[in-house]
């Protein structure tokens, strides 16, 4: 018997490692499994970051096209050119699809040049060129404005300096005719009494 006690005892023992092992398996599994779930939500955020950061370029992009578009008039030629290739280039540049096709294969190179490209064009030529020129071009539209307004307003008072000089020398020419009327009668008077 205790030879079979001894068997019984060693697959007891092997057992409860199998069973230890066994747990130990599930627990691994389990982890694995959060990490997977924890992996893919993070992905499923990092989607909804990566679109809201998509919809904001496309916005932020379409809007510089319209103001552009807006305000071209004001603006040299050259300006608007290179305003228009940087913001095509960009646009280009920068469509997710574009993006996500490279995953890895875009450089550290690549991103420095697009986002030498950003500065580029918001710094230099959109706010460096264009909207400085803009704002040039309104201050002498402006100035020119407040010359003519100013301009206006000494015609303005000129004209009403003029109308009460025109009405006073009516009131006085009233008076005269009145005066005259009264010596002609006062003259008549004493030319028909003699």
């Amino acid at each position: 018997m205790d030879k079979l006690e001894e068997c019984i005892e060693e697959h007891k023992e092997k057992n409860e490692l199998l069973e230890q092992r066994n747990l130990e398996t599930i627990n691994k599994y389990k982890n694995e499994k959060q990490k997977i779930l924890n992996t893919r939500n993070e992905r499923d955020i990092l989607a909804n970051r990566i679109q809201l950061l998509d919809c904001q370029k496309n916005e932020s992009l379409q809007f510089m096209s319209q103001f552009m578009n807006s305000f071209s008039n004001y603006v040299d030629k050259e300006i608007v050119f290179d305003y228009n290739i940087l913001l095509e280039s960009l646009t280009s540049k920068l469509n997710m699809e574009f993006l996500l096709e490279f995953d890895d294969a875009i450089s550290g190179a690549d991103l420095e040049k697009i986002e030498t490209q950003l500065h580029q064009f918001y710094q230099e030529v959109a706010v460096g060129k264009f909207m400085h020129q803009m704002i040039s071009q309104f201050i002498k539209t402006e100035g020119t404005n407040n010359i003519l307004n100013n301009h206006l307003e000494n015609l303005v008072q000129q004209c009403d300096d003029q109308k009460k000089y025109i009405n006073d020398l009516r009131y006085y020419v009233k008076r005269l005719k009145k005066r005259l009327k009264e010596y002609e009668r006062l003259n008549s008077n004493n030319i028909v009494a003699q």
